[in-house]
């Protein structure tokens, strides 16, 4: 979904979804470390009584304010949802809730942006920044509720925009995603698989200790050899 700049000023543009969009959609599934035929199946096992080959609606309460001020396009607001993730431990998938403030700042200007210069895509043909972005956001204290965003701890960058418009689509994957821990866990006790064998712990022990102790091989672990 374009969000054109020339559509923004410094009252907020409002944008509610419940996630029926086809853009809000796309943002979330990117996120899904499922295929989107794996996340189906999770889906339709975790919820009963679903008909088959129907995908259940991912729970989404998603809320943005767009504005402009001077320069800056400001983008505030919450979301509350779900992701499919594999767990870190036992490689299973699970549902793992999101809820987030959302904040970000953009601009067309490069020097405010802080990029060193700006440079032609041979491929593309758009023009592409080149350097380090450190923009801070000065504007930070007047749009924003000082408290909420803790302007007193740090200052938000402003991200460099090569096109007159806004790719929601992107913008709201790359901010949720920076909800997403780096090591998921289905479970904080979640006991993992089995190094040796692969089998989920969380459903009961697996055999190999067993199989260990009656090898024919473990009378060889009290063999002492003769020292030379």
């Amino acid at each position: 979904m374009r969000i054109y700049l020339s559509e923004l000023s410094d009252i907020p543009k409002i944008i509610d979804s419940q996630g029926e969009e086809p853009w809000v959609k796309a943002a979330l599934s990117r996120l899904d470390e499922l295929t989107p035929e794996e996340s189906l199946k999770f889906q339709l096992k975790k919820a009963a009584g679903q008909k088959s080959g129907s995908a259940p609606n991912r729970p989404v309460d998603l809320h943005l304010s767009l504005s402009k001020v001077d320069q800056v396009v400001v983008l505030d607001g919450k979301i509350k949802t779900e992701l499919t993730l594999i767990c870190s431990r036992c490689a299973n998938p699970f549902s793992h809730p999101i809820k987030a403030p959302l904040a970000a700042l953009y601009t067309r200007d490069p020097a405010m942006a802080g990029i060193a210069h700006l440079k032609e895509d041979s491929e593309s043909g758009r023009v592409k920044p080149v350097g380090q972005n450190h923009g801070v956001a000065r504007h930070a204290h007047d749009y924003h509720d000082e408290e909420k965003l803790n302007a007193s701890s740090h200052q938000l960058e402003i991200a460099y925009l090569d096109q007159d418009f806004m790719d929601l689509t992107q913008t709201l994957s790359e901010q949720v995603q920076l909800e997403i821990p780096l090591a998921p866990l289905c479970k904080e006790d979640c006991k993992g698989m089995c190094a040796n064998c692969g089998a989920d712990l969380n459903t009961g022990r697996c055999a190999c200790a067993k199989i260990a102790k009656n090898s024919p091989f473990s009378a060889l672990k009290n063999l002492k050899l003769p020292k030379a």
